[in-house]
């Protein structure tokens, strides 16, 4: 090691060594809280789950669920609307239709083996809004196909609203991803699926540019209506699982478009920016929000509209070999032959035809002057810079 190396390498530690910071360490022996986590909706089943909270010194930091806590859910007038009867280990289940759009609520938790004895949390479930599903094709992201859906949203002019854009992809054989022994229930697998949008007004890249990736996917597109609140409003935003096999037929997309509690969306962006922390050493530790009083966790609330949509095979699939085939083959020359495969019409292709000719076609045909056997070729690039290369014989008689 040269001087001027040697020199460097002491300038960065001293750098290193002068950097460190001193964090607080939550109290080992601090007694732990009720942590309640619920999100109504009026258009569906809404369950509240209640555990115990955990330090980070435990080994086992998967929280005790509560039994036997007197759950009360009352209106923003304080009055009762329900005692909230417990359905299994931890989980309590809201009577059906008691939850309504534009309404506040509260809930009230009691248990007597708690130092609080008493958690409080209110939330407003926002009001039905309106959507039209505008469009839907395959585009390039990153190099990578991903299927691209535009939305207008009428947002409302009296209130202050918060979107997350979500969606899926439904395939008839899904195959489970790394670490999961099977498929997820109605045919489709746990969430992998990663967002994109070039929207300005999304926060996405926003929520990404702290860490220095700047079309880091998220599990949601983020939307608030600050810069377009009372109107209708046009955005895309795609999705893809790079897990998926694009090249089957009949996969289903869905689209979720939720109106969302500000709780409920400050709370998810806590939750994503603690997800792409994770393993940087350098990134700072991420306060996860709460609205609890008296504990931890969240109680939120949405609306939502979705969409169902038929998916066409993929443009950008590459094709399996069996299905490279020449028509005409052992025709008698000078004959004509053509070249055909089940490989999307977005890819970039290359033919060789072994006689000194080539064609940039998909599914070319190509005129053979005079017999014999040939050596052809397709060589298959995609914008992302992978290469498949086939050959096959041709024999003309």
């Amino acid at each position: 090691m040269n001087n001027k190396n040697i020199f460097a390498f002491f300038i960065l530690c001293m750098v290193c060594f002068s950097c460190t910071k001193e964090l607080p360490f939550p109290d080992a022996e601090v007694k732990p809280s009720m942590v309640l986590n619920a999100v109504f909706t009026p258009n569906g089943e809404n369950i509240i789950h209640l555990t115990e909270s955990c330090h980070i010194k435990d080994q086992d930091c998967l929280g005790q669920v509560i039994d036997d806590a007197q759950v009360v859910l009352k209106d923003k007038n304080d009055v009762v609307i329900t005692m909230i009867d417990q359905v299994s280990n931890g989980f309590y289940n809201v009577p059906e239709n008691v939850i309504n759009f534009n309404e506040e609520y509260k809930i009230e938790v009691n248990h007597t083996n708690y130092e609080t004895n008493k958690l409080v949390a209110t939330n407003k479930i926002p009001k039905e809004f309106d959507v039209d599903f505008l469009s839907f094709g395959e585009v390039l992201i990153d190099n990578a196909p991903t299927w691209a859906f535009e939305i207008e949203i009428d947002d409302d002019p009296q209130s202050e609203n918060y979107y997350l854009l979500e969606g899926r992809i439904e395939s008839p054989n899904p195959e489970p991803h790394d670490g999961e022994d099977s498929a997820g229930a109605n045919g489709y697998l746990l969430p992998r699926f990663a967002h994109y949008t070039n929207d300005l007004n999304a926060e996405n890249k926003s929520m990404t540019a702290g860490i220095d990736i700047q079309t880091y996917p998220l599990r949601s597109i983020f939307l608030s209506d600050e810069n377009f609140n009372g109107q209708k409003y046009k955005t895309t935003f795609g999705f893809r699982d790079d897990f998926l096999d694009i090249a089957v037929n009949n996969l289903k997309a869905h689209v979720s478009i939720k109106s969302v509690s500000k709780e409920m969306y400050i709370y998810f962006k806590t939750l994503e920016l603690l997800r792409l922390s994770q393993g940087n050493p350098f990134a700072e530790p991420q306060q996860i929000y709460s609205n609890i009083e008296g504990g931890l966790g969240i109680f939120g609330s949405y609306s939502e509209r979705t969409y169902v949509v038929e998916l066409p095979k993929s443009e950008y699939n590459y094709p399996s070999s069996g299905s490279i085939k020449v028509e005409n083959e052992g025709c008698t020359g000078p004959c004509t032959v053509k070249f055909n495969h089940d490989g999307g019409s977005k890819l970039n292709y290359f033919w060789d035809f072994g006689d000194g000719k080539t064609s940039l076609e998909p599914y070319p045909e190509h005129m053979y002057s005079t017999a014999g056997d040939y050596q052809a070729s397709l060589t298959i690039t995609s914008s992302g810079g992978d290469i498949w290369v086939y050959t096959l014989n041709v024999v003309i008689r």
